[in-house]
């Protein structure tokens, strides 16, 4: 209910003193009926079809955030709604059958939404925001059908007009949920100061103003046609490349404002009544996935900036770690050889009588090293006490996204870095130690296959056993030499003039953490194979 919670508080309808179900139900009334007012513009029917119509993205909202909780609140605005702006008789059908059809239907369009989206992010990629706004359109199609129904069945119209009525009433319907829902959804779902940020900008007040221009241009201008008006989407599209989501659906509802009351303005234009209600679906359509395909990449961006700083992070932490233990325990072997000796030396001064100052200076060599060695021994145990925080999740995923940080993409795009198509491989490991494992890999197999040029190619296979899975990376580049293959894992050995020889050391000890293993192998007609082991996860 997050996204309710912050449409109160935006509405001011959260905090002290203030009834909770009350007060929202008050306000949703009075929104729901002065839109319907607003928008109650040239109806093309004594029945209140109108080229826009955002009570049903109301209606719609509500459903979507409260559930079947909202069947009052809509039942409650439609009824007053239709008798006070339509003007409809205090009736056994205005009073409870039309309202108990839109509330019905509107809160289980809802409820499937909800069911089939996340309700708080349905906009998070194109291909979800495009599901999400198909099903809303064609589910409030359904509605509009079973709304007129309503009034043929009580005989307020011929029957023969069902089909041109219904379709109508949908497209007007779809004209304002097109628009209104993504805002209401939008607004809710991020903080205020995120979406006003990209508003409050002269690239959006300029595309604002670029499309309501070229609107009127079409609508009011000499020689104007509707398809003039589809002019409107160069300034969406401007403005959702350069701004995202937030900025363009402002955009959007700036447009469809002007539309109506050029609309309003100009008889002729008023013919096209249909033609105006599609337009304003294209455009609204076009930006939403436009802008929701801007805002995906940019988080992508960001996500993939940020697994490379983990990454790094995580390079630095392992390299001083596994140095600082090897080190350690290279001390601790001539640390123990000294202490051996200090202490012979110091029984053969106390079995030959050695002098006080002799014995002294023994004892303190001997407690100095006890000192040091205990030094070494917690230093030791602090390098290995980190381990790893293990999941599961699907190995051929990671590799994908690994595959997508190493050359932003680019050696995918050339067709050089290709990661075969493969089931799910479920592994159990510590995601990040994975991801540093394979962007190494994908980066010394593509410095590998440089000299190549066109022809190089790297490979990334996947394979699973009962308790082991694997992942294969095979160039076609330069190999490597059999006097290093034998020390390739080792801490400073590279065969790359530009490497510092931490990589492979580095991944074979996260593999290792994570209770498994990293090889190589040549490959043949030349090349290498690097092969990363790790254990199965359990199968979703």
């Amino acid at each position: 209910m997050e996204l309710q919670a912050r449409i109160l508080r935006l509405a001011g309808l959260s905090g002290p003193g203030v009834s909770g179900a009350a007060a929202r139900l008050a306000v949703f009334i009075v929104v729901y009926v002065a839109s319907d007012w607003i928008s109650n513009i040239d109806p093309q029917t004594t029945f209140g079809f109108t080229l826009w119509n955002p009570p049903a993205a109301l209606a719609l909202f509500l459903g979507l955030v409260w559930r079947w909780r909202a069947l009052p609140a809509i039942a409650i605005s439609a009824a007053l709604s239709g008798i006070l702006i339509r003007g409809y008789a205090l009736d056994l059908h205005s009073a409870w059958v039309t309202p108990a059809v839109l509330s019905v239907g509107y809160a289980a369009l809802g409820n499937a939404l909800a069911a089939r989206t996340d309700a708080s992010a349905p906009f998070a990629e194109p291909m979800s925001a495009l599901a999400f706004m198909l099903l809303a359109i064609f589910g409030a199609g359904g509605i509009a059908v079973l709304h007129v129904g309503v009034f043929a069945a009580f005989g307020f119209l011929d029957p023969s007009l069902l089909l041109a009525l219904s379709t109508r009433s949908w497209i007007g319907d779809a004209t304002g949920i097109a628009v209104m829902l993504p805002v209401l959804v939008q607004f809710g779902a991020v903080r205020a100061e995120e979406g006003w940020r990209d508003i409050a900008t002269a690239d959006t007040f300029g595309a604002i103003a670029a499309a309501v221009t070229l609107a009127g241009m079409a609508i009011l201008g000499p020689g104007a046609t509707t398809n003039l008006a589809y002019l409107v989407i160069l300034p969406v599209v401007w403005v959702a490349v350069r701004r995202g989501l937030s900025a363009t659906l402002a955009t959007l509802f700036a447009i469809q404002c002007a539309i109506i009351l050029f609309i309003v303005q100009d008889e002729a234009a008023d013919t096209a009544f249909s033609e105006f209600q599609v337009l304003i679906v294209v455009v609204a359509m076009t930006g939403l996935i436009l802008g929701t395909a801007v805002g995906h990449i940019r988080r992508s961006a960001d996500d993939l900036a940020r697994a490379r700083a983990e990454g790094d992070r995580l390079a630095r932490l392992t390299a001083v770690g596994a140095l600082g233990s090897a080190i350690a325990h290279e001390l601790s072997q001539p640390l123990f050889a000294i202490r051996t000796a200090s202490h012979v030396l110091m029984r053969g001064l106390e079995r030959d009588g050695g002098t006080g100052e002799m014995l002294r200076a023994a004892r303190t060599i001997e407690s100095q090293i006890e000192q040091a060695s205990a030094r070494i021994r917690a230093l030791r145990a602090e390098f290995q006490s980190a381990g790893p925080l293990p999941s599961v999740f699907d190995l051929v995923v990671a590799a994908r996204q690994a595959a997508r940080i190493v050359d932003g993409g680019a050696a995918m795009a050339r067709g050089q870095l290709t990661v075969e198509d493969s089931p799910p491989v479920p592994v159990r490991a510590d995601r990040a130690h994975i991801a540093y494992i394979l962007d190494n890999l994908f980066r010394n197999a593509l410095a590998a296959i440089r000299t190549r040029g066109a022809g190089g190619r790297v490979r990334v296979a996947f394979g699973a056993g009962d308790d082991i899975v694997r992942v294969e990376v095979v160039d076609n580049g330069v190999g490597i030499s059999e006097d290093l293959a034998g020390r390739l894992f080792e801490p400073m050995v590279t065969g790359r003039h530009d490497g510092v020889g931490l990589g492979l050391f580095i991944g074979r000890t996260l593999a290792e953490l994570n209770d498994g293993a990293l090889s190589h192998r040549a490959t043949n007609g030349g090349g290498a194979t690097f092969v990363l082991e790790l254990p199965a996860g359990a199968k979703p």
